[in-house]
């Protein structure tokens, strides 16, 4: 009974091994195209690049602690769930971090959304012209101040050239 249990054993480590190398794997796979995914937007000057940045790796790092919370499941001696433990700890505090950030990425870029509605539909031609004034308007509003008006300006001039 006992080389029953032994064997059982054995292959049950191994399946939780396997499981943890493949979702792992599945992190880095995830880290890699969100890098890659960066790198394009950030030759295409996309504005989303950071979100999404954050937000692939937050996904990956999730993953990476899936995997090491498989792996408490055939931890046998303190030291390595010690270990173990503050690895996922860490990984734990990097996410909070990352989600963080994410959510005050997200709610900044409402405010420049808002802004720019605001401006919108105060009239398209002010919106375009942007004096100084409006710079003061746009950082009382929450949003990034001369950042926000120098996309309403080219907003509005390329909606004033295609009409």
């Amino acid at each position: 009974m006992e080389v029953f249990y032994q064997k059982v054993e054995n292959i049950f480590t191994y399946v939780i091994q396997y499981l943890v190398l493949a979702v792992e794997l599945v992190g880095v796979v995830v880290l890699v195209v969100t890098v890659i995914k960066a790198i394009i937007g950030l030759a295409k000057r996309d504005r989303k690049v950071k979100l999404d940045l954050a937000e692939g790796i937050a996904l990956a790092l999730q993953f990476k602690m899936g995997g090491e919370l498989l792996r408490t499941v055939i931890v046998r001696e303190w030291s390595e769930l010690l270990i173990l433990g503050a690895v996922i700890l860490l990984r734990a505090a990097l996410t909070v971090l990352i989600q963080w950030e994410i959510k005050l990425h997200k709610d900044d870029g409402k405010a420049v959304e808002e802004s720019y509605l605001k401006k919108f539909f105060s009239g398209r031609k002010k919106a375009a012209a942007a004096e100084p004034e409006n710079v003061q308007d746009a950082d009382e509003s929450g949003s990034s101040g001369g950042e926000a008006v120098a996309e309403i300006e080219a907003d509005g001039e390329n909606e004033d050239r295609q009409e």
